[in-house]
């Protein structure tokens, strides 16, 4: 949680892994939903309570901290996530995981993961299967290829620019 309230930034940061679905026993080495979402919470002065549902990247939060401190952030790849609190309609940006065995696109409700030693894709609907048990890559070629084709756009610029929920 960053509260923007005090006259000092402070941040908590409090990270649940589940570790045990699909067989995982360390962390660090696979992009499941159970392991790489996490809640992030911005507090700040004189702005409406806010609810967004879109995936974002905390590869973005240096940004967003700079931007509520006044000044900017240095990188152009990198965005503030503050005019996604004044938007009514979210629209939905592709975020980037990439960790040891796996590496995924996720893009609104869609999750394509390849793995890194076999080159398998999955595809999810992580809306209507949060647990990522079904593999729609069959029922839902035309998604499966928008994502396979952002994904390989992204790793082509390099690992530099991975970004993570």
């Amino acid at each position: 949680m960053i509260d923007f309230r005090q006259t000092t930034t402070r941040i908590y940061l409090a990270t649940l892994i589940a570790l045990g679905e699909h067989g995982i026993r360390y962390h660090g080495y696979y992009v499941w939903e159970s392991i790489v979402r996490v809640p992030l919470i911005l507090i700040v002065l004189n702005r409406e309570p806010s609810d967004v549902y879109t995936p974002v990247s905390l590869i973005n939060l240096g940004s967003t901290i700079t931007e509520l401190l006044g000044t900017s952030w240095p990188s152009p790849e990198r965005t503030s996530l503050l005019p996604l609190l004044d938007a009514d309609i979210q629209e939905p940006q592709p975020v980037f995981q990439d960790e040891s065995f796996q590496t995924s696109v996720v893009l609104g409700n869609w999750k394509l993961i390849v793995s890194k030693t076999d080159r398998f894709f999955r595809l999810h609907d992580i809306a209507e299967d949060p647990d990522e048990a079904n593999n729609l890559v069959f029922e839902n070629l035309n998604k499966y290829q928008e994502l396979k084709a952002l994904l390989a756009l992204h790793l082509e610029r390099g690992p530099a620019l991975f970004s993570y929920r």
